[in-house]
């Protein structure tokens, strides 16, 4: 604020999200660049799969699923590597698993540490319970978040402040719950609702500590290994990485709920995320009985479709929703 001649360009973390007396913030003069972890078209660029994105990106369905082994391959490594540049650079240059373990280990190491640097005592111990908390979050079938499940007689009360830092510094992404799905939707989130994803699905299998045979079976299980929480939490990055805001609906008695709902072209698409090839969508079949929406998306291994109004889409494709339902407007797949 005091030299407006100079242009400044800073790089850092959130980690030090904090309030500051007496410091000053020069609002309106910031331009801000949000970097998350590099998404799966961008994990194939940098390691030289680039030409999978154009097949994929071409929207043709025989192609596509004649490349469907290979986009399942390419998926399960990306499920292990993830997205933090890091890792993604090792496995590039050496395609060494067990050396992008060792890096996601550090990582996870070094935000345990940070923790202490950057928040007051008394929150230290509730944000690594919360930390700790999410793979056996995402391994429940029903992932709404329950603060006694964190810590014997948790309440929101103790953990709130804890819990804003974590999402403040995007190590977390929180997904709030929608009952009625209405635009806009963030008008009829529920605060007290919600499920928690970590920043990046590789950190997500380290912390799990799952075996790197787990992710190269070639069966598929780590699409359907803890419940799905890959598939969606695979699915979350994407959606965030593309700068949406997903929530999920559930009806209030719990008979139903849908992985992800979001605004688009004026409404609400509903999205179901199925970690392999069978998609029996109760849920979603419910949604779109009681509230009609103009498209509604399931995402699993299955190929390209368009079956009475309902999108199917492979996992591996899920970034380009917006795209595949435009091109799906116009010709017969």
């Amino acid at each position: 604020e005091n030299a407006p001649q100079y242009h400044i360009i800073a790089a850092g973390s959130f980690l030090g999200v904090t309030m500051h007396e007496g410091n000053s913030f020069p609002v309106g003069k910031v331009d801000r660049l949000t970097l998350y972890p590099l998404s799966f078209y961008e994990f194939l660029y940098a390691i030289d799969e680039w030409r999978m994105i154009d097949v994929a990106k071409s929207f043709d369905k025989m192609v596509i699923q004649g490349l469907a082994s290979k986009f399942t391959e390419l998926l399960r490594t990306y499920f292990y590597v993830g997205g933090m540049p890091r890792a993604v650079s090792a496995y590039s240059q050496r395609h060494d698993f067990y050396e992008v373990r060792k890096i996601q280990n550090e990582i996870l190491a070094d935000y345990g540490n940070d923790f202490s640097k950057h928040i007051t005592a008394p929150n230290i111990p509730k944000v690594r319970l919360i930390w700790d908390y999410i793979p056996m979050h995402l391994a429940k079938e029903k992932k709404r978040v329950v603060y006694a499940e964190i810590k014997k007689g948790g309440r929101a009360s103790a953990f709130e402040d804890a819990l804003q830092w974590l999402t403040d510094t995007g190590l977390i992404y929180k997904s709030l719950r929608i009952t009625i799905p209405r635009i806009p939707l963030a008008s009829y989130a529920q605060k007290d609702n919600f499920k928690l994803y970590m920043l990046d699905v590789g950190l997500l299998a380290a912390k799990a500590e799952l075996e790197l045979k787990t992710f190269l079976n070639p069966d598929a299980r780590i699409f359907k290994e803890f419940n799905g929480a890959f598939a969606e939490q695979f699915v979350m990055q994407e959606l965030k990485a593309t700068e949406k805001t997903p929530y999920y609906w559930g009806r209030n008695k719990g008979a139903a709920e849908l992985d992800f709902v979001l605004q688009y072209d004026g409404g609400v698409v509903p999205i179901e995320v199925k970690a392999g090839i069978r998609t029996g969508a109760k849920s979603l079949d419910f949604y779109r009985a009681e509230y009609r929406p103009t498209y509604a998306l399931r995402t699993s291994l299955k190929n390209l479709g368009l079956t009475d109004g309902l999108y199917s889409i492979p996992l591996y494709m899920i970034a380009s929703f917006e795209d595949i339902i435009e091109k799906m407007k116009s010709i017969k797949v």
